[in-house]
């Protein structure tokens, strides 16, 4: 986060949906979210991901049952 600038990726796990995702109720004055979608495994591998373990160990721990918590960490990215 830097003073007067704060970008947010979330990324929910879903077991199981229906319809489809839409922008069409968002506010109109907002400008700041341009997608929602749903992204496979091989998909992901190809998108820009903070942190990192969302794109790899995420998946390992699902098909585990998640048997740990695991700490995600602070990264700064540079602009």
């Amino acid at each position: 986060m830097e003073p007067d600038y704060h970008f947010c990726k979330f990324f929910i796990l879903c077991t199981a949906y229906s319809g489809a995702l839409t922008l069409a109720n968002k506010d109109a004055d907002e400008s700041f979210l341009v997608d929602a979608r749903f992204y496979s495994r091989e998909e992901l591998q190809w998108v820009s991901v903070r942190p990192e373990i969302l794109k790899h160990q995420f998946w390992d721990d699902l098909e585990a049952g998640f048997p740990q918590t695991r700490y995600l960490g602070l990264v700064r990215v540079e602009a």
